[in-house]
C-alpha cells in the first residue's frame, strides 16, 4: 500500500513507507498517524506518531483516508464494516422515475 502525504518541498505524493504500509485502517479511532519529516536523522523520512497511549500488544492503526467504499475496494482490496464516508449517487431523474413522481424517460 502506499500512502499519500504532503512531503514538504516535493508536495503531495503517494510513497510506500516499509512496516507503516502494514498498519490496518481504522476511520474512526487510529491508533497513530503519520507525517513527513525533513528533520530525520539521515535526512527526510516519514514518522509515525501514536494518537493516543498505547499498551503493549495494542494494534497500530492509521487511517488511509476518508473515502466511499467504491475506493477503498478499488484499491485496498476491502472494504471497511463501518463507513461513514460511503455515499451513493443518484441522478435526479432517475430517482423522480423510481418514486412514480415523474413519468417514465424514453
Amino acid at each position: 500500500r502506499c500512502l499519500r502525504l504532503r512531503a514538504g518541498p516535493h508536495g503531495t505524493r503517494r510513497l510506500l513507507v516499509p512496516m507503516v504500509d502494514l498498519a490496518n485502517h481504522d476511520g474512526v479511532a487510529p491508533a497513530a498517524l503519520f507525517a513527513f519529516s525533513a528533520a530525520g536523522r539521515r535526512g527526510a523520512c516519514v514518522r509515525l506518531y501514536a494518537a493516543r497511549p498505547l499498551e503493549k500488544g495494542d494494534e497500530v492503526t492509521i487511517t488511509y483516508g476518508d473515502h466511499p467504499n467504491a475506493h477503498f475496494a478499488q484499491y485496498y482490496g476491502f472494504v471497511p464494516r463501518h463507513n461513514p464516508h460511503d455515499t451513493v449517487s443518484v441522478a435526479l431523474p432517475q430517482l423522480l422515475e423510481l418514486s412514480g413522481a415523474a413519468p417514465p424517460s424514453g
